[in-house]
């Protein structure tokens, strides 16, 4: 299961032409940009790195109607605040990853995130050693480790966790969205790990989990302290709860769009559309996917190797606008669909 949630880890950005991050380029109190949320699908280009690099996402698009704001607010307003006291700031995104930090002359640094698994509340609280998300200065082909310390509170429990994140400055070039050039871009990569677990009495029994998060932050030099473009994700595996999310984010403004001229299917038929109860997808056999993403990019059905003729049951969906993905031969056909 995918879900769009911003991943930034709130990684500083840069202003002028420089490709190194000083302390003039932390994210501060009132800053603000909207997101539209792309294809949850794209590739993360984790190998692309280095300088004069292109990043191309030129063909990805956008949900027309799923925007997101992102605001950096005061920490004590936000109903979290008990949880993360040493934060300055919280950066709160509209549906996704709500994260608390701080700023210093030599570092950024994360007190935690909150964000929703499968439906339940997860706070993890780097209580006790708090990640450097950023040390300043860093330019392309810095990378350090730094070690992470505190608790998660998931499904009612709480887990002291230990782990580590890993920033690198891994590249400077041109990144292309859905149309769009943006030149002189810096990104940064974060890869947290996180370990925990919790013995209870009754039944005895010891859950054990891991949270990956790993996420691609793009920087416009001259223009925003917020990341232009963000491609993430959380994985959980656990004893209690496993799930995985991705997120892709872009704050300028794309000119494809869901239902344009692009997404026009000529593979796959689907019947009735729009659909009130149940929904038929015929493909050629032979596909390895289908999956169905609703507005907000969250997937509400999946299925591997399906047979000629799926039939979905569509009466539990909000009405809504939603996207149909048959993958055949590594290539992705797609189609809108109106549940009414």
């Amino acid at each position: 299961m995918k879900k769009v949630l911003l991943l930034s880890g709130v990684l500083t950005a840069l202003s002028g032409m420089s490709q190194t991050f000083t302390v003039d380029d932390t994210l501060g109190l009132g800053m603000s940009t909207n997101y539209f949320v792309m294809d949850s699908n794209a590739v993360s280009y984790s190998a692309v790195t280095g300088t004069g690099v292109t990043w191309d996402y030129d063909t990805l698009w956008a949900y027309e109607t799923a925007t997101n704001p992102d605001n950096i607010v005061d920490a004590s307003s936000s109903i979290y605040a008990p949880d993360f006291t040493n934060a300055a700031y919280n950066d709160d995104l509209s549906n996704g990853v709500s994260i608390f930090f701080s700023n210093s002359p030599d570092s950024m640094t994360v007190h935690g995130y909150v964000f929703t698994a499968s439906g339940n509340e997860v706070i993890v609280r780097h209580s006790s050693n708090p990640l450097k998300a950023i040390v300043f200065p860093m330019a392309v082909g810095d990378s350090y480790t730094d070690a992470i310390v505190g608790e998660a509170d998931i499904m009612g429990n709480t887990f002291p966790s230990t782990g580590t994140g890993t920033v690198t400055c891994d590249g400077f070039g041109t990144l292309k969205v859905s149309g769009n050039t943006h030149t002189n871009i810096l990104r940064i990569k974060l890869v947290e790990i996180l370990d925990a677990s919790i013995t209870i009495p009754f039944p005895p029994m010891t859950i054990t989990g891991t949270v990956t998060r790993t996420v691609y932050s793009y920087y416009d030099l001259a223009n925003d302290k917020q990341p232009i473009f963000v491609h993430g994700t959380i994985d959980i595996t656990s004893d209690a709860l496993n799930d995985n999310y991705t997120a892709v984010y872009y704050s300028g403004t794309p000119a494809n769009f869901l239902g344009s001229e692009e997404m026009v299917n000529t593979t796959f038929s689907v019947y009735p559309n729009p659909a009130n109860n149940v929904l038929t997808i015929t493909t050629a056999g032979t596909s390895e996917s289908i999956n169905i993403f609703n507005a907000a990019g969250q997937v509400v059905f999946s299925v591997n190797n399906p047979a000629t003729t799926v039939t979905v049951d569509v009466a539990t969906l909000p009405a809504g606008i939603y996207v149909i993905q048959v993958t055949t031969d590594g290539v992705i056909s797609q189609e809108k669909l109106v549940v009414e």
